[in-house]
């Protein structure tokens, strides 16, 4: 991750310009319809989202043809090569060994189980991880942190928000998208959640490393 986006972008100016052009539709597309869903589903979201200034994170096509995100200020790519297959390696190695927090103690379990109380995902990057998360679990809640607007602001061109509410409307699972994140707060965010809907444990999922997220697991641990 975070690597210089001209290893990830074709060389030949035309074929870069090609699969850029091959996109462009469709991230309007995508974007429209995300907001739209967020203003039916989340309209506090979507108004953070409106009214939020300008990021230095932008999507990019890298020359694979997947979607990317680079911050442009220092022209590092968020992903790299593969970006799907490298989204779902990442989740395999945490259903084989994740991060199980309870409210007495911090510990790994075997693997992850078929049907979860409540999964924390920490960052929401392109937004393609939440998808098989919940096609493939029977998850009770799913509380979300993504802090970077940016990034939030990039998964709307990824067009995954009306699949992830759908699949979360047909499964039942209650999502909670989460801007802002305080490491000493989220016990306490948790307890209001056991207040409302009592649960034993609470499986967290770091999608991608930065000080905010580092530091809230290691609160949690």
């Amino acid at each position: 991750m975070l690597k210089d986006i001209k290893y990830f972008i074709d060389q030949d100016a035309e074929r870069q310009e090609r699969l850029e052009v091959s996109w462009s539709q469709k991230i309007k597309e995508n974007r429209l319809a995300s907001l739209d869903a967020f203003k039916q589903t989340m309209p506090n979201i979507y108004q953070v989202l409106n009214s939020a200034k300008e990021h230095p994170e932008s999507v990019f096509v890298n020359k694979e043809g997947e979607l990317d995100i680079v911050n442009i200020a220092t022209g590092k790519a968020f992903y790299g090569h593969d970006v799907n297959k490298s989204i779902f390696n990442h989740l395999e190695r945490f259903a084989a060994n994740p991060h199980l927090v309870s409210f007495n103690s911090s510990s790994k379990v075997e693997s992850l189980p078929q049907e979860i109380e409540v999964l924390v995902v920490f960052g929401i990057g392109l937004g393609q991880h939440l998808i098989p998360l919940l096609k493939n679990y029977e998850i009770k809640h799913l509380v979300i942190y993504e802090p970077n607007l940016g990034y939030l602001d990039c998964s709307l061109s990824s067009g995954i928000w009306n699949q992830v509410l759908e699949i979360a409307a047909m499964k039942k699972t209650g999502v909670y998208l989460q801007t802002q994140l305080e490491p000493r707060k989220i016990l306490v965010e948790f307890g209001e959640l056991y207040d409302f809907s009592p649960f034993r444990h609470v499986y967290v999922y770091q999608h991608y490393h930065s000080e905010l997220f580092d530091n809230t697991i290691a609160y949690l641990s």
